[in-house]
């Protein structure tokens, strides 16, 4: 019975830890984030997943808002 109890206690400190580790990922994304845009670094993507659409002039393409793989990827 004891065994099975610390067992229990191990696999839910192990638990705990990971969440921690998440937690903490987390906050430090979003730190990265926070510094990226105060820099002027946002998260625009123009991309063909987000539907590129050419812009009225017809030299460009409009940014959209959507966060692309390649801002997250900036943040980790």
């Amino acid at each position: 019975m004891s065994f099975f109890i610390l067992l229990c206690i191990s696999v839910l400190l192990a638990y705990a830890g990971l969440q921690g580790m998440l937690i903490y990922r987390k906050v430090k994304m979003h730190k990265k984030e926070n510094q990226l845009k105060a820099l002027g670094v946002n998260p625009y993507g123009s991309g063909l997943c987000h539907g590129m659409v050419i812009n009225n002039k017809k030299n460009g393409v409009i940014r959209d808002q959507k966060p692309s793989s390649a801002w997250f990827s900036r943040l980790v």
